[in-house]
């Protein structure tokens, strides 16, 4: 099965894939990618995310009315549909990563958020919201309550869980 062909049968069955820079994004339905058609992804993964930033960009292109882009010093993509067509069949992927940049398109995936807060020596963690909780001085058993920045405010003993 060819890339095009694979990507026509993501399609097929309700499964939506784009490309971010050097990752692959699938969505859709889990139970819609069935082993085999997993197994042909990962062997054709830099072919579907070449074949989808050339689509990108060719979309976007439209969009845009083919304008003429400046993709770095003295190189200048034409404007006008054959010229981009062209470009598209010819150009490596540097080549389309500059035009999609110059288009003012993400071309990498977008940044990690923060990580939450990881346990400090002598916290652990709560068993709701995971986030670390500090031991209070008790009045009768010991107990914990998530008091962390983003804690959830649950109290527990430590002892039941």
């Amino acid at each position: 099965m060819t890339a095009p062909e694979l990507l026509a049968r993501l399609g097929e069955v309700g499964v939506e894939a784009h490309a971010e820079g050097d990752e692959l994004r699938l969505r859709g339905r889990q139970d819609a990618l069935t082993p085999m058609l997993r197994d042909a992804v990962r062997r054709q993964r830099a072919e579907l995310l070449q074949l989808l930033s050339r689509r990108r960009l060719r979309e976007a292109g439209r969009v845009e009315a083919w304008p003429r882009l400046a993709l770095s010093a003295g190189v200048w993509l034409m404007a006008g549909e054959e010229a981009w067509a062209a470009f598209c069949r010819a150009a490596d992927e540097h080549q389309v990563r500059l035009a999609l940049t110059a288009l003012g398109l993400r071309t990498s995936p977008p940044p990690v958020p923060p990580r939450r807060w990881r346990l400090a020596t002598g916290a652990i963690a709560c068993p709701c919201c995971g986030n670390p909780a500090y031991s209070r001085p008790p009045r009768g058993s010991p107990w914990r309550r998530c008091d962390g920045p983003l804690g959830c405010g649950q109290t527990w003993t430590p002892e039941t869980t």
